[in-house]
């Protein structure tokens, strides 16, 4: 009996039982706020004539990302501390086609506390700017809901363009001034990985071959 399972399973494992796998695609760039977004191209993911079953789809990033931002008033000059900001830069990868439409943020930075002296505004013309720049180093891996892992699996490369999200919010002076906080420069540089995580399956014929080894395995017992 002890043989006729070791038969079945290496039978089993020759024939492609389920096993755990990985897939990698990666691309570096280098993109500004300034430049046309940046285009990319994956390819999509091969079942192999039906022997793999993706389980899992993650992109990442990892590299350096950088963000000018300009605060300015149209009203009075204001003084460092008087008001203060918050600023965000997010990565963010889109997918265009290749039959998926899928906008996938991959994380950034968060900056808060921002502050600086600001020149008085008149005949509706902002005063002198405060320009704050940040840069830091970040890396992060995101995994894709499995409801897109059919477009995944498609016959067309997948392609997309790298982009950056901006996000800030002022808290202003007690008198209530408006402050505007916009992203002067937004910019990227690093690596963006596409991973496919699947498992292997066995085809119908050795499925087949595994039902009449498990009947024979059955008369022996007997």
């Amino acid at each position: 009996m002890n043989r006729t399972a070791l038969s079945l399973a290496t039978l089993a494992a020759a024939a492609g039982a389920a096993g755990a796998d990985v897939i990698q695609q990666s691309f570096s760039y280098e993109w500004t706020s300034n430049d046309v977004q940046h285009s990319f191209s994956f390819e999509p993911f091969d079942t192999a004539g039906g022997t793999r079953e993706l389980t899992g789809v993650r992109v990442g990033f990892d590299g350096t990302i950088a963000m000018e931002i300009t605060a300015q008033t149209y009203e009075g000059a204001l003084e460092a501390g008087e008001w203060s900001a918050e600023a965000s830069h997010t990565v963010v990868a889109y997918f265009n086609g290749g039959g998926i439409d899928l906008l996938q943020g991959l994380g950034g930075q968060w900056s808060d506390g921002i502050t600086g002296d600001l020149g008085a505004g008149s005949n509706g013309q902002p005063g002198t700017p405060y320009v704050f720049t940040d840069t830091v180093g970040f890396a992060n891996v995101v995994d894709v809901d499995s409801s897109y892992f059919g477009d995944f699996t498609g016959s067309e490369p997948l392609t997309g363009f790298m982009d950056g999200w901006f996000d800030g919010v002022v808290t202003p002076p007690d008198n209530g001034q408006w402050i505007e906080i916009f992203a002067s420069m937004l910019s990227q540089e690093g690596t963006v990985t596409l991973t496919y995580e699947y498992e292997n399956v066995p085809g119908p014929g050795a499925l087949a071959l595994l039902g009449v080894c498990g009947v024979v395995g059955v008369r022996r017992r007997r």
